[in-house]
């Protein structure tokens, strides 16, 4: 059993089975969407560069099997080693369980069915991210998985400042 009490952004969490607590700061939307957005872009970076040299194998109308898999991969196995894609790297941000640990294979269900159920409804479960109290899409909800912010440490300085300042501004 697990108790959460919500403050704010931000939740402890104090598992029955230990005396310490761990606090959580969800990850806010705007945040999210940064990290998505660098993912994106290093992802058709890859196209650009490979599709011409790839001779059909990738980024092809006869390569869609492929095409997909590299998606996949890409956001699968970073999530599950990591807890966190390149994108949420620089954005400083992690995927976590509700103990705070990285989600292991428990990736694999948030990032194959849980963000197809979000894809297919119109994108509804990614922008459910902006009504939910934890920021949580459906494919977190899914996976019981929350995405939170990292220790300032683990993130790229000159990046922080520039997050921190917009994010002070709101």
């Amino acid at each position: 059993m697990v108790l959460v009490k919500f403050c704010k952004n931000s939740w402890t969490v104090k598992p029955s089975n230990k005396s310490q607590k761990l606090r959580m700061n969800f990850a806010s939307p705007i945040r999210r969407l940064y990290a998505w957005i660098i993912d994106i872009g290093l992802l058709l970076l890859a196209i650009f560069i490979t599709a011409p040299i790839s001779n059909g194998l990738f980024f092809s109308k006869d390569a869609a099997f492929a095409d997909l898999a590299i998606f996949v991969v890409y956001f699968l196995i970073p999530t599950a080693l990591r807890g966190k894609t390149i994108g949420k790297w620089v954005a400083g941000i992690s995927v976590v369980d509700i103990e705070g640990k990285i989600p292991g294979p428990v990736a694999i269900p948030r990032e194959i069915v849980g963000k197809f159920v979000s894809y297919a409804v119109l994108g509804i479960g990614f922008i459910w991210i902006i009504f939910d109290k934890k920021n949580q899409s459906w494919h977190d909800k899914i996976a019981g998985t929350y995405v939170i912010e990292d220790n300032p440490k683990s993130k790229p300085s000159f990046l922080m400042k520039i997050i921190q300042g917009k994010e002070n501004k709101n």
